[in-house]
């Protein structure tokens, strides 16, 4: 299976320096801390995405049909341009070029894409919003994201599921990977104090054993890390009913099955949210009826 060109070395310094001046600032946060990072953890092995679980990827693109002219895919919010580089791989290994659309509520992931997609030669367009207010004049072939419902309250997964249908046509997919945490009360989570201790000492032993490879200082990158932990909340799904049954009350057809995460149980990995480990996923392909 060809693998998607993802130059983490390149685009992780760009990433930081973007965030700092592009990054959301509201409501008292600002995901600096986690944009800012992200990449790094990515070539540390610490942070989860698209590249996790590429295999199921690859098959559910294969299955993506258009009705004329090439697949309209939409990337329905994204760390960075991880999706981008997947979807054209699969696409372009049928002899596809899609037209691709990305969203999200902050620049910076979306000057990521734009940054890809000029090194890829490809086309992409980009939108800062909120995916509740995205509107388009074409409905959409297929919608995409990874682990995007960690990053959405319980009470607005319905209006989420609904607003991805509106942007599909009868037909269209939405394709996701969700991480499942049944012991969860639902309740938004974050690091506790041991995890946080825990992934700042790995990513100290890493920023000194990697540091040809990473290019950044090592103490900023351990400040850096321990920004991210400190401030890092996602809202757990807690089983495949629970997501399934939003889909199916939402008009659509679900193929959804569970997966562990492809790196399985590694020494000294420490756990935590966005933490690749021993974890289920919820893989799923859902039609639009």
């Amino acid at each position: 299976m060809e693998q998607p060109d993802e130059p983490l070395a390149l685009s992780a310094p760009l990433a930081r320096r973007l965030a700092a001046t592009m990054c959301e600032r509201a409501e008292g946060r600002n995901c600096a801390c986690n944009h800012g990072v992200w990449q790094y953890l990515r070539i540390m092995g610490m942070a989860t995405g698209p590249v996790h679980q590429a295999g199921f990827y690859m098959e559910a693109f294969s299955k993506v049909k258009t009705l004329s002219g090439a697949p309209r895919i939409l990337i329905s919010g994204t760390a960075d341009y991880s999706m981008l580089a997947h979807a054209l791989v699969a696409f372009r290994s049928r002899g596809l070029e899609p037209a691709i659309t990305v969203i999200d509520i902050c620049e910076t992931p979306l000057a990521l894409n734009r940054w890809y997609a000029t090194r890829a030669s490809c086309s992409v367009e980009t939108h800062r919003c909120d995916v509740l207010k995205f509107t388009h004049e074409q409905k959409f072939d297929a919608v995409c994201t990874d682990n995007f419902f960690a990053q959405i309250p319980s009470a607005a997964r319905t209006a989420l599921v609904a607003q991805w249908y509106q942007l599909l046509r009868s037909g269209g997919m939405v394709i996701t990977v969700n991480r499942l945490r049944p012991d969860s009360d639902g309740k938004q989570v974050s690091f506790t104090v041991d995890q946080v201790s825990a992934f700042v000492a790995r990513v100290r032993d890493m920023a000194v054993s990697m540091r040809d490879q990473l290019q950044i200082d090592s103490e900023a990158l351990v400040r850096a890390a321990e920004m991210y932990a400190h401030n890092m909340r996602t809202w757990p799904v807690r089983s495949q009913d629970e997501i399934v049954g939003l889909f199916e009350r939402g008009g659509f057809s679900v193929d959804s099955s569970l997966a562990s995460n492809v790196l399985g149980t590694q020494p000294n990995i420490p756990t935590g949210p966005t933490v690749p480990g021993n974890s289920l996923y919820l893989q799923l392909i859902a039609t639009r009826l």
